[in-house]
């Protein structure tokens, strides 16, 4: 059986569509879903899937919603397609005649740095708690607008710190450095390049006692591609996991350290 993946899946199973809508309830992404699912045939990837948990709920409520994955590698828990249906019946949402009459969530493997879907082909894309993981995040924001229709919304997640953490952990975006020569560069400041080129790409933040959640939003009112002509930095940048002493340091060193130059 493929292997890959968090172990226990404890992570993507308790990712669901109201934990999605939760993280992006300032930017009113469930409003915005729910527009979308007037359309004949809308579409909508989930970069970093995990069990589908997101896709799931949403396969169930909108059928007709064209729902698209995207994750790393298969594991036990995540195989494709497949794995939903039979999840469904499992769980009792679904008669295996009633499951076998949908059509699975598009789910495929590889890295989100280059998205294999074709260009202008998604209304939506989301990702929660796995762009973290990603090392070319630069490459993953350039990718989302590619397949972005015009008019199409991206609600990207992409870094957190909590209050406690090492100090190199700490600050808006500790996995997604930019530095404009030997100064560090904040992610909002350095998009904002972007914005003056004429693209609407912004940064967000959301902020409780306990941590603070980066996010990248988009709404694509160009059709030419975004390309930030970032420099990233190979010899700073690095897999987090590498710095696990016990079993309990998973809760801090966790995802991968992205640094880039302007």
């Amino acid at each position: 059986m493929a292997k890959g993946g968090p172990g226990t899946g404890f992570f993507s199973r308790n990712r669901g569509f109201a934990e999605l809508t939760k993280r992006f309830h300032e930017q009113d992404l469930a409003a915005f879903v729910d527009r979308l699912a007037r359309d004949p045939a809308p579409s909508l990837l989930e970069i970093g899937c995990g069990e589908g948990r997101v896709l799931q709920d949403l396969w169930l409520s909108v059928p007709h919603l064209r729902l698209h994955g995207l994750n790393k590698a298969p594991w036990q828990a995540m195989e494709g397609g497949e794995s939903l249906r039979t999840r469904i019946v499992a769980e009792g949402l679904r008669t295996a005649d009633e499951a076998a009459a949908l059509e699975p969530p598009d789910i495929r493997f590889g890295d989100a740095s280059a998205l294999p879907w074709a260009d202008a082909s998604m209304d939506v894309v989301v990702s929660q708690v796995a762009i973290h993981y990603v090392a070319r995040k630069d490459r993953v924001l350039e990718e989302t607008w590619r397949v972005l229709k015009p008019g199409g919304r991206a609600y990207l997640h992409v870094d957190t710190w909590k209050h406690g953490a090492p100090d190199f952990l700490r600050g808006e975006t500790p996995r997604f450095l930019v530095y404009d020569g030997d100064d560090p560069l904040p992610l909002r400041k350095a998009l904002k390049r972007a914005a003056k080129a004429g693209f609407d790409v912004s940064v967000a933040t959301d902020a409780s006692k306990k941590k603070v959640e980066t996010f990248v939003l988009m709404r694509k009112d160009r059709r030419e591609p975004l390309q930030l002509g970032w420099t990233f930095d190979d010899a700073s940048s690095f897999d987090l996991h590498r710095l696990h002493t016990n079993d309990l340091k998973y809760e801090t060193y966790w995802g991968y350290r992205s640094v880039f130059t302007v």
